[in-house]
C-alpha cells in the first residue's frame, strides 16, 4: 500500500510542477524545471529503494542469507 501511497503523490507532484511550468513566466520557469527534477530524482530514489528491499526479501525468505 505504501507504493499506491507513493505513486499517487508522485502523480501529483508531476501534475502541480507541469501547470507551475505552463503558467510561469521568467525565473518561474527555473524553478519549475528544478521540482520536476527533483520528483523524477525521488521516484528514481524510492524505486530503488523498494527493489532493494525486495530483493532482499526474497533473499531471506529462499535461505540463501541463513
Amino acid at each position: 500500500w505504501i507504493l499506491a501511497v507513493f505513486l499517487i503523490l508522485a502523480l501529483i507532484s508531476f501534475v502541480v510542477t507541469g501547470l507551475q511550468y505552463i503558467f510561469s513566466f521568467g525565473g518561474s520557469i527555473e524553478n519549475a524545471k528544478n521540482n520536476l527534477m527533483y520528483s523524477i530524482i525521488a521516484v528514481l530514489v524510492v524505486g530503488g529503494a523498494l527493489i532493494i528491499v525486495n530483493t532482499i526479501d526474497k533473499l531471506l525468505e529462499s535461505g540463501v542469507l541463513n
